[in-house]
């Protein structure tokens, strides 16, 4: 089975489950102070706050979320002028939220995966794809908004 074939929140949650049991293994001492209750809350918030909008736009838009399913709409407005990428960003600030809720460094791999393989393999396979379907209007977007933020 391909990666691209897995949904994003199913590598989170993978990596998450990775994070969790590094976090046991590594002796407490070791796993470092990172915890911020507050921090913890706003990152998390946010960044589903985040996801769930830009979710929400694709909704409204009728373009499927699925990173495998061809786009029928470009959503530029909103979340998607900052950033080419929101729901994977919200993602990503709410896996630090949950690295800042525990507060051990073993934590941080999930955040940190997530954006990998969301860099190196999801994106990638979904720009090439939006290149094919809408051409000079996704090669115009990319020229005005950053892949991430």
């Amino acid at each position: 089975m391909k990666l691209i074939q897995v949904k994003p929140s199913q590598v989170a949650g993978i990596l998450i489950t990775v994070s969790v049991g590094l976090h046991f293994l590594v002796p407490k001492p070791s796993r470092g102070g990172l915890s911020c209750l507050t921090c913890s809350g706003v990152a998390f918030l946010l960044g589903f706050g985040v996801m769930i909008w830009a979710w929400w736009l694709f909704r409204r838009a009728g373009t499927p979320i699925r990173p495998t399913a061809q786009a029928v709409s470009l959503v530029t407005s909103r979340p998607f002028r900052l950033s080419r990428n929101p729901m994977y960003l919200g993602i990503v600030v709410m896996l630090v939220g949950v690295a800042l809720l525990v507060g051990s460094w073993p934590m941080l791999i999930a955040p940190l995966g997530f954006f990998v393989l969301m860099s190196l393999v999801f994106i990638p396979f979904e720009e090439h794809r939006l290149r094919q379907v809408f051409g000079e209007a996704y090669d115009s977007y990319t020229r005005r908004v950053r892949r991430w933020i």
